[in-house]
């Protein structure tokens, strides 16, 4: 049977057309999210009616959200265009479809309320896109379209019956395959397609990670080893590997060009990790490095960026701060009009240079870069506080502008700022923009 074509990548017409409905979707998003406000303020005003104003500007927000998930939609780029801009061989990611059932690792407490971290299987594997483009199948349903992306690997999506078709497409352009062991139905037929038509360097073994649910080494200890004991037996019946017995948790395994298996070393212990989510992306990252160094010792997996990402951070935080800054202006409205607008003038600016240097603080990839974005949304945050102040009560909020404790504070966030910013400049002097 003879493999169809790769995905042909969208024309200009149904990219712009695609890219217009995004804008409208987000702008209509946006609107509906300031409507949403007003009419909450407005309810809360009612003595009668509060309840009713309450649930209109709850739909209202549902439907803003909607609609915004529905713009990242528009504005997600398709496989065939990532892999026009991209030349390099992707990174085939075959796993059971349940793997994209995200998981809870922690519950983190932020005041009264608490904070699920959750993550899917293939979020681990994100560093992969240094060696090429991480691609997979979506599941064939019309769920799967759905969500703020990206947030893994790209999707090709196609219909319910052409999914082994496309699989062997993917895997005779593959630079990498990465294969999610798991007890799916088609597990076997995958494995028949990967030993057939791929080299076995180009081969990686993936135990998805599960949550341990422990308080203590010793529990999460028994866990790991109950994961690893339940993988362990279909690894060693489709590859017919003798798996080692568990020491510590074992995520991938990688092949020489002999076929001869490479198993990751054990996971270093690393300090200053206080969750599971963290602790179980250290241990994956380090074992990815450790494998990939035996078998494909050119891959380097320091810098790598996801196509739409950036865009997607940007909006996220657009849209977030019109919804702060419309509240704020709404619960100023018994104030003089031109005082809302010199807010919103003063505040944009700020939250702008901080969404700047967000992105380049995920571009650099290192931690101490964050000084700057933190910085700058501590002194953004510091003025609009105080800016509001003033507009509420005027005598308290000019004698806090005039306050030495507030010009020190300004003055302090200031100069990290400003030392962050000349430490970046020094560790980059006399290098290219190629280098960097």
């Amino acid at each position: 049977m003879e493999t169809p074509a790769p995905p042909a990548p969208d024309s200009p017409v149904r990219r712009s057309r695609r890219r217009a409905a995004g804008v409208a979707c987000y702008v209509l998003g946006c609107l509906l999210g300031v409507v949403s406000v007003a009419v909450a303020f407005a309810a809360f005003g009612q003595a009668l009616h509060w309840l009713a104003g309450a649930i209109i500007a709850t739909v209202l927000l549902l439907m803003a959200v909607a609609s915004l998930v529905a713009a990242e939609h528009f504005f997600v780029p398709s496989v065939a265009d990532v892999l026009a801009r991209d030349p390099r061989p992707p990174v085939v990611y075959l796993r059971p479809f349940g793997e994209d059932q995200a998981l809870t690792y922690d519950i983190v407490s932020t005041g009264e309320t608490t904070t699920a971290i959750t993550a899917k299987a293939e979020d681990f594997l994100l560093a992969l896109n240094a060696i090429g483009p991480l691609v997979s199948i979506a599941e064939p349903n019309r769920w799967a379209r759905v969500g703020i992306h990206p947030h893994g690997a790209y999707r090709d999506f196609i219909g319910e019956g052409d999914w082994q078709a496309r699989v062997q497409t993917w895997l005779d352009q593959a630079g990498m395959v990465v294969l999610a062991m798991g007890d799916s139905p088609g597990i076997e037929w995958e494995i028949q397609q990967v030993r057939q038509r791929v080299a076995p360097q180009s081969l990686l073994l993936y135990l998805p990670p599960r949550p341990a649910d422990a308080f203590t080494r010793k529990g999460r200890h028994k866990k790991e080893q109950a994961i690893y004991e339940h993988f362990s037996p279909l690894v060693e019946k489709h590859f017919g590997l003798a798996m080692p017995p568990f020491s510590a948790s074992t995520y991938l395994i990688g092949f020489a060009a002999d076929g001869t298996p490479v198993m990751a070393p054990d996971a270093p212990r690393k300090r200053w990790v206080f969750t599971e989510h963290g602790r179980v992306a250290n241990a994956i990252r380090s074992q990815l490095g450790a494998v990939l160094a035996k078998v494909r010792p050119d891959a380097q997996l320091d810098t790598y960026q996801i196509a739409g990402r950036p865009g997607l951070w940007t909006r996220a935080i657009a849209a977030t701060t019109t919804l702060i800054l419309a509240s704020i202006g709404i619960g100023l409205l018994g104030g003089p009009t031109g005082a809302v607008a010199s807010l919103a003038l003063q505040a944009f600016p700020g939250l702008m240079l901080t969404a700047g240097w967000v992105l380049l603080a995920r571009y650099f990839g290192t931690r101490w870069v964050w000084i700057v974005p933190i910085a700058l949304g501590i002194s953004v945050a510091l003025n609009i506080g105080v800016q509001v102040y003033v507009q509420i009560d005027p005598a308290a909020g000019f004698m806090l502008l005039r306050s030495p404790w507030h010009q020190l504070a300004g003055s302090l966030v200031n100069w990290i700022y400003a030392g962050a910013v000349l430490a970046i400049g020094v560790a980059l002097a006399g290098r290219r923009a190629g280098n960097c």
